[in-house]
């Protein structure tokens, strides 16, 4: 039925149980409960193949999780023996590592992502230096009353708040510290309005 029959004294300590306490429980009682299928399977691969090993975590008697790696034979059709040793130590320092292996990876990424911006920003910035220089020619070419004269002063406003954006993202790319300036909002706002 899958309940403890017998214990030695190692099996309470790690249980944080008496042996009385530990009698008559069964497997899944010490299971944390997303285990516990788990454990069960184990078991059941016991009575079925002979033998079997597996790691889950257990709720000690105070509460505490703790993992144990379990290894089960069957003695006869009615009795299991079973072995485990306490890995949480174990597990947790795979735990500790794997969160800083993806702890890497996000800076990995991180440091990808700026070099991408970097060399797109440094694209997008020539780009723009030609969308300057063509309106700077354009506006020497006509006179303020022209009908494309105010259009061409709306393409330079635009293209170099697009070049200071550029600016922020090649800093952002390139680790710079960023130089904060003092934004009239009125007048940001007053600008993009047309």
């Amino acid at each position: 039925t899958g309940r403890y029959l017998d214990l030695n004294p190692a099996a309470c300590r790690m249980s944080g149980f008496t042996e009385d306490e530990l009698k008559g429980k069964s497997i899944p009682d010490l299971l944390a409960p997303e285990c516990r299928s788990a454990g069960i399977e184990h078991f059941k691969q016991v009575a079925e193949t002979g033998s079997a090993v597996g790691e889950y975590r257990f709720i000690h008697a105070s509460g505490e999780s703790r993992w144990w790696s379990v290894s089960a034979v069957r003695l006869d059709d009615a009795h299991l023996l079973g072995f485990a040793e306490d890995i949480t130590h174990r597990r947790l320092a795979d735990d500790a590592r794997e969160s800083l292996q993806n702890q890497l990876y996000q800076a990995q990424k991180m440091e990808s992502i700026g070099r991408l911006a970097g060399g797109v920003a440094h694209d997008f910035n020539n780009m723009l230096g030609v969308i300057l220089g063509y309106t700077e020619l354009g506006l020497d070419m006509i006179t303020p009353g022209h009908p494309v004269h105010d259009g061409l002063l709306e393409i330079r406003k635009a293209a170099t708040r697009s070049a200071d954006l550029t600016r922020q993202l090649l800093a952002f790319a390139r680790k710079q510290t960023v130089m904060p300036k003092v934004l009239d909002l009125n007048e940001t706002v007053e600008g993009m309005l047309n």
